[in-house]
């Protein structure tokens, strides 16, 4: 569980790419909006919430995406998520569908008279594969081998873009992609993703996958450092860590907070208003969040203990503990003489800071430890960056920094007007 301070040093990165399981998969909305699947054995999808409306899509072997947009011309996106913008590539031809193939470097497409083309990277331009129709759609397994689906929604296969596609059945599926293992992904008739292990195996139905029109592999997933505000209404906004000066940008999603942490790259622990914690999959609109059960009353958590246990203020400005562990049943216990503190923070470097209401930080070197007056008046909430240093929330409602607990404030430009602030990796 130590991944909560991995994250911790992390966030002060601009952008990084996180590496994934071999099945985990993007998949195409109804909307054309993309989605996550971290393992295909997840329950829900979790929204990426990118500006893209895509049909189809392949990773690049830099991690960015080559995606075909609704209107089926081909784009460049850094990558998928809410932070990143695609750009239009040059030298259109209109497709519906795109892969790479295993040189990494040629993409091959299926144009609208369903025949296949090809083109030398991203700039390249499309040469029609004479005599490949018909096919619908188009992907390249991890052995190389092309695999077609037919109008009919039958499979076909070609070993190479010369060789004549020969007829492998296994109706019905309207799109396929290849996973790193040899298995291949499929879209139903009702949007549901089924899975085969190797080609011309049965089709196997993947529980909880709809509702996609497109699935796609995934590589790694850029994510972004982010300062998450919670403003007033309790609603979250956000700017790149990157780019402090930079205004507040409203995250999309009806999500309301007064805390939140991050213990994995997809999962958020979130105080609610209620002051319950929730388990969601994601920071957007359309997450899936769950209560954890006798999780109240607090009003601010941190992973204390490696990350093996959670921290939390109560109402009544002591501090409780209970099991990290979301899927164990838990609840909190009183920690004797830990008060009186409205909201803690777990630094990177593991020290614990509270925040008295006075607006004056102390600091304990374990849960059990007593309290050690710092000052750094004034702040009513704080938050970890980097190994050591800290944000905090002023009387001004404005976020301040200091590098360590020994220096001083610093001002953020454009911080107003927030209650909480925590570091985030978003992708």
């Amino acid at each position: 569980m130590l991944l909560f301070s991995i994250l911790a040093s992390l966030i002060t990165v601009a952008t990084a790419a996180t590496t994934s399981s071999e099945d985990q998969a993007l998949g195409v909305g109804l909307d054309n909006s993309i989605w996550i699947k971290y393992t295909l054995g997840t329950q829900y999808w979790a929204p990426l919430a990118g500006p893209a409306r895509v049909i189809d899509l392949v990773q690049w072997p830099d991690y960015s995406w080559v995606a075909i947009g609704t209107d089926n011309s081909l784009w460049l996106c850094p990558s998928v998520g809410f932070w990143f913008q695609c750009s239009s590539l040059p030298n259109q031809l209109p497709v519906k569908s795109v892969d790479l193939l295993s040189d990494k470097q040629t993409l091959i497409g299926v144009g609208m008279n369903n025949q296949l083309y090809t083109r030398n990277g991203l700039l390249g331009v499309w040469t029609l594969v004479p005599n490949s129709g018909f096919v619908v759609d188009i992907s390249v397994l991890s052995n190389g081998i092309l695999l077609g689906t037919g109008p009919d929604k039958q499979l076909y296969s070609k070993q190479n873009l010369n060789t004549p596609w020969v007829y492998i059945g296994a109706c019905c599926v309207s799109r396929t992609a290849g996973l790193p293992d040899g298995s291949i992904l499929g879209i139903g008739d009702d949007n549901s993703i089924y899975k085969m292990q190797s080609l011309g195996d049965k089709w196997a139905l993947v529980p909880n996958s709809a509702a996609v029109v497109s699935v796609a592999a995934v590589s790694a997933l850029y994510r972004v450092g982010v300062h998450v505000g919670i403003a007033p209404d309790n609603t979250l906004w956000g700017k790149r860590q990157s780019s402090p000066s930079d205004a507040w940008i409203k995250l999309p999603g009806g999500i309301k907070a007064l805390d939140f942490i991050q213990p994995s790259y997809n999962t958020f622990v979130i105080v609610g208003t209620d002051y319950q914690l929730y388990n969601c999959n994601s920071l957007y609109n359309n997450a899936h969040c769950s209560l954890l059960p006798n999780s109240g009353s607090v009003k601010s958590i941190a992973y204390i203990d490696s990350g093996n246990r959670l921290a939390g203020v109560g109402l009544d400005n002591q501090l409780y503990t209970r099991s990290s562990d979301l899927f164990v049943p838990s609840e909190w216990t009183l920690v004797p003489k830990s008060g009186t503190v409205v909201d803690i923070t777990t630094l990177g470097n593991g020290v614990l800071v509270g925040t008295a209401p006075d607006g004056q930080l102390y600091t304990k070197k374990t849960i059990d430890s007593p309290w050690e007056f710092i000052g750094g008046c004034c702040v009513s909430r704080t938050a970890s960056i980097g190994y050591e240093g800290i944000l905090g929330i002023g009387t001004d409602k404005q976020v301040y920094q200091k590098d360590t607990l020994a220096s001083n404030w610093v001002l953020m430009p454009n911080s107003a007007t927030v209650i909480n602030v925590v570091g985030a990796y978003l992708a």
